[in-house]
């Protein structure tokens, strides 16, 4: 057969495929079944731990709280002779401890039956109260055991003789008192004395009676006011 005769067909052929072809491409498919889910993954690795951040500022300081409530009494609980327990043993003795009233001194004496001579110390030798022993009857002195201020006074009844009585301190003069004509004499002193300082009471001049009668009595008394 020769070309010429050929052509045709080889033409014809071409339009079918072409044809074919075009059907093909103006038709649509049908939509396909959904597929089933996949498996999950398996997990993904930790990360890196990240860089520690710096401190932050302190915050301002808040408002007070309210007060609370008192809480509930405890119970008392069981010691040494208490409910169930057992007593326990007597301590020993402490030392004595020292007074708190502080040092004490007093003293008041009476003049008796006996004229006094000037110059020397008028003998009170009656003790009314001398608890301490600081006042002493026979040489009239009073003398001084602990540091402080003193308070004396004499309570006498003078006859007719002028008299005058001085307060002594160490033998020099710290006051006078004077009398005349009966006339009741009192009088008193403070004074600041050292251990071993002494007082007593002297005439200035001789006298014939220190009292007028055994009714009414000449009285030298001093006591502690307070220690320094």
């Amino acid at each position: 057969m020769s070309i010429s005769a050929l052509l045709p067909l080889l033409l014809l052929g071409v339009v079918v495929v072409v044809g074919a072809q075009q059907e093909k491409t103006v038709c649509a498919g049908i939509n396909g079944i959904p597929g089933q889910h996949g498996t999950p993954g398996a997990p993904g690795r930790d990360g890196r731990d990240g860089v520690t951040g710096a401190p932050g500022a302190n915050g301002d300081l808040g408002a007070r709280g309210l007060t609370g409530y008192p809480g509930w009494v405890g119970r008392v609980g069981l010691g040494g002779g208490g409910r169930g327990g057992t007593p326990g043993e007597r301590g020993e003795k402490g030392e004595r401890g020292e007074s708190s009233v502080g040092p004490r001194s007093a003293f008041s004496a009476k003049v008796g039956t006996y004229t006094p001579a000037a110059g020397s110390p008028v003998l009170f030798n009656v003790i009314i109260t001398n608890p301490q022993g600081h006042y002493n009857p026979g040489t009239g002195k009073f003398t001084c055991a602990h540091p402080g201020v003193y308070y004396f006074t004499l309570y006498a009844h003078p006859g007719e003789q002028h008299l005058v009585i001085m307060i002594m301190k160490n033998g020099k003069v710290i006051s006078k008192l004077c009398s005349i004509n009966l006339v009741t004499m009192s009088g008193s002193v403070v004074l600041s004395l050292k251990a071993g300082d002494e007082v007593w009471l002297e005439l200035e001049a001789p006298h014939i009676s220190f009292f007028i009668n055994v009714h009414r009595d000449a009285v030298f008394s001093g006591y502690m006011l307070y220690s320094e």
